[in-house]
């Protein structure tokens, strides 16, 4: 709830990033370590979620299968012995309910993942659009469609759910009273951000470093949506007091994926001269154009870290260290330290 003026400050923390940067992740797992943790009304709501969701991947691989076979590279067409099956996938109801992931289902399902043109479908998935956990869903098929399946903590922190609005978490920390305001990120949303700002003491700001080699629908690279947004952000005249982190989330996927791709296929990391494969020069490269756009403002008021949000213990640390940036900022701010 409200923390009255007898019980300290409150410090309004505001969590803000592209779609997909992994920011409902960050959120969810500040709940489990200070909060009320995920109840068991969310726990369901995300097992549906992942059902419904292990549908669409398929139906979405075998788009992306067939798109890509019709130009006579048969590597990413389905086995013929598996057309069948496919066709029957492609035909079912992708509801966000669990009714639709039935055992047989699923099994239908084992069987295409199995399928070397969908293996090599899903190779490329920085061009389509396709959850980033896939793998380790269609790894667990079987148990998701048991009846009795409830989505554990670990799939409730890897399935990424749309934010749409804000979704405040209040909880404390060495009793200071903290709120945790966590605003959608699609375009659609950010109209609503500027109600946000006038309160926040800091904000979060969460970009997936690992989306250099992906587009939007509309073709826009996505770290470079994600520079342009914390440029915007990091230089609004309302957010001036504000002290920045920045989280440069999937740290995971991009040790990954930076031995298959260079990151200079990025628009805005073509001027990368370093060495491809050098995880530590790739990253501070990154860091360093984020960093960049922050230039004109105070230059303590922005600090970044790499993070990997599905790993608690990095969460933790991280985060106890931002607490404390945090909280030392808004009293110099406050002309209480200085």
């Amino acid at each position: 709830g409200s923390y009255s003026e007898e019980e300290g400050v409150s410090y309004q923390l505001l969590l803000l990033g592209a779609g997909s940067s992994g920011k409902s992740t960050i959120c969810k797992q500040i709940r489990l370590m200070y909060g009320h943790g995920l109840d068991g009304r969310l726990l369901h709501s995300f097992t549906s979620l992942i059902r419904g969701r292990m549908i669409e991947s398929m139906q979405t691989l075998l788009q992306e299968s067939t798109k890509r076979s019709d130009s006579k590279d048969s590597k990413f067409a389905v086995r013929p012995e598996n057309a069948a099956v496919a066709e029957t996938v492609l035909k079912l109801e992708a509801a966000e309910d669990s009714v639709g992931l039935t055992k047989k289902v699923a099994l239908d399902i084992k069987q295409l993942w199995e399928d070397p043109g969908i293996q090599n479908t899903h190779e490329r998935r920085a061009e389509f659009n396709i959850p980033e956990n896939t793998a380790y869903f269609m790894s667990k098929i079987e148990e998701i469609s048991d009846p009795e399946y409830l989505a554990s903590t670990d799939d409730a922190l890897r399935i990424s759910s749309k934010t749409s609005g804000l979704v405040t978490t209040h909880f404390e920390y060495n009793g200071t009273g903290f709120t945790l305001i966590d605003v959608g990120g699609q375009e659609s949303e950010r109209r609503k951000w500027a109600a946000a700002f006038k309160s926040a003491t800091s904000v979060l700001f969460i970009a997936a470093i690992s989306s250099y080699d992906q587009y939007y629908f509309d073709k826009k690279n996505k770290l470079v949506d994600a520079l342009e947004l914390f440029e915007q952000l990091v230089n609004l005249p309302e957010l001036s007091h504000t002290s920045f982190v920045l989280f440069l989330n999937k740290i995971d996927v991009f040790k990954e994926k930076i031995g298959r791709t260079p990151i200079n296929v990025c628009p805005a990391l073509k001027g990368y001269q370093g060495n491809e494969r050098d995880i530590n020069a790739a990253t501070s490269y990154i860091e360093q154009k984020f960093l960049e756009k922050g230039k004109k403002k105070e230059s303590n008021r922005v600090f970044s870290h790499i993070t990997c949000a599905i790993d608690q213990k990095n969460v933790r640390k991280i985060f106890e260290s931002v607490i404390q940036t945090v909280i030392g900022n808004a009293l110099t701010a406050g002309g209480l330290i200085g």
